[in-house]
C-alpha cells in the first residue's frame, strides 16, 4: 500500500509518494480535545474496533472508490471517534487536533447530527510532526444544519478528506481556514442522498513561504431538488503553491438542480502559483450550473488611488488581501480572529 503520485489524475499538482517512508514508523494517536460547555448535550464515544459492523466501518470506500488516503485510514487507523449531536446547540463545539511526535497519524471522526438539530463546530488542526491522513464524515438527518469552521495550521504533512452524507433538507456549510506551513491537502466528498439538501463550502487559502496548499471538492448530486457551491480565495506568495480541483456531478434524472464553483487567486510574488481545475458532468437540461477562475496580481489601478489618499504601500495591500477575502470570512465568523494579523 502507498501513497498517491503526480500519474494519479486527481493528485498531478501535489503527489505525496515523498512521504512513503512514513509507512514503516509508528502508528501513533493525535492529541483530541473536545471543549463544550457541561449543558451541551453532546455525547463523544471512542469505538472499540472489534465491535463495529463491517459495513458501517467500510462505509468511505463504498462511496469513494479507489482512494488510496482513505484505504489507508482505514486499513491501519487506531483512533476512531463518534460525535453525536442530539439537540440544537445555542454556543459552538470547539475540537482542538494536534501531533508532537513523529510517526503516522491516521484519525477518523464521524460527527452525527440529528433530525431537525442545528449545530456549530469549530476544528483546529494544528500539527507538529509526523504524518497526518484524517478522515471526518458528517452524516446529517433530516433537515439537520451544520456550520463548521475549519483551522488548518499544520506545520507538517497533513491531508484530510471529509465525507458528508446528506439526508432530505439538511444543509451543510463549511468555511475552512488554511495556513499550512508545509504540504497540505483537503479533499471534501459531497453526496446528495435525499432532496432539498444543501452544501456550501469556502475556503481561504494563506499558505506559509515554500508550502503547497491543495484543495478538492467533489459534489455527487444524486437527489433532485439540491444545491451546491464550492470557491475558493487564495493569496499566494513567496514559492507557494495554490490548488483548486472541484467537480460538479449532477447524475442522470436528477431534476432542479443548483450548483457552483468560484476560484479566486491573488499572487503577491513572481514565484507564486495557482492551479484551477473546475469540472462539471451534468446529464441532464434542468439545472443551473457555473464556474469562473480569476488569478492575478494586486488591482495596480487600485494600489495607485490608494497611495494618492496617503496611504503607505503595505496599508493598501494590507487593505486590499482583506476585502478579498471579507466576503468569506466576515467579522463576526469564529474564524476571524485566526486570520494573519494584517488581514484581520
Amino acid at each position: 500500500m502507498g501513497l498517491p503520485n503526480k500519474r494519479i489524475e486527481d493528485w498531478k499538482y501535489t503527489g505525496f509518494s515523498k512521504l512513503n517512508r512514513f509507512l514503516s514508523q509508528d502508528i501513533l494517536d493525535v492529541t483530541f480535545r473536545l471543549k463544550k460547555d457541561h449543558d451541551q448535550d453532546v455525547e463523544i464515544l471512542d469505538l472499540d474496533f472489534s465491535k463495529i459492523d463491517s459495513n458501517d466501518y467500510i462505509k468511505p470506500q463504498n462511496y469513494v472508490k479507489n482512494e488510496a488516503i482513505i484505504d489507508l485510514n482505514l486499513a491501519l487507523s487506531s483512533q476512531f471517534k463518534v460525535i453525536d449531536i442530539k439537540n440544537s446547540q445555542k454556543k459552538p463545539i470547539v475540537i482542538f487536533l494536534d501531533t508532537t511526535e513523529e510517526g503516522m497519524f491516521l484519525p477518523r471522526i464521524y460527527i452525527n447530527v440529528f433530525e431537525g438539530v442545528s449545530a456549530e463546530i469549530l476544528i483546529i488542526n494544528a500539527g507538529l510532526k509526523g504524518f497526518i491522513n484524517q478522515l471526518v464524515e458528517f452524516n446529517l438527518h433530516k433537515n439537520a444544519k451544520l456550520i463548521v469552521n475549519r483551522v488548518n495550521f499544520s506545520e507538517t504533512d497533513f491531508i484530510e478528506t471529509n465525507i458528508s452524507y446528506l439526508k432530505k433538507g439538511s444543509c451543510l456549510n463549511i468555511t475552512n481556514l488554511s495556513i499550512p506551513k508545509n504540504a497540505s491537502r483537503y479533499q471534501g466528498y459531497n453526496f446528495f442522498e435525499e432532496e432539498e439538501a444543501i452544501y456550501d463550502f469556502k475556503t481561504v487559502s494563506i499558505p506559509k513561504p515554500n508550502s503547497n496548499d491543495d484543495i478538492i471538492t467533489k459534489n455527487f448530486h444524486g437527489s433532485s431538488s439540491c444545491s451546491s457551491s464550492s470557491g475558493i480565495r487564495a493569496v499566494l506568495g513567496e514559492k507557494t503553491v495554490g490548488t483548486f480541483q472541484s467537480l460538479i456531478d449532477v447524475k442522470k434524472g436528477v431534476k432542479n438542480t443548483i450548483a457552483e464553483q468560484d476560484c479566486r487567486a491573488i499572487l503577491l510574488s513572481n514565484d507564486a502559483y495557482m492551479n484551477a481545475k473546475p469540472e462539471m458532468k451534468i446529464f441532464n437540461d434542468n439545472v443551473v450550473c457555473k464556474h469562473g477562475a480569476t488569478i492575478g496580481s494586486l488591482d495596480s489601478n487600485q494600489i495607485f488611488y490608494m497611495l494618492t489618499r496617503g496611504l503607505n504601500d503595505e496599508e493598501v495591500r494590507n487593505f486590499l488581501i482583506k476585502s478579498f477575502i471579507d466576503n468569506y470570512i466576515s467579522n463576526d465568523s469564529l474564524l476571524k480572529k485566526y486570520l494573519p494579523g494584517n488581514f484581520q
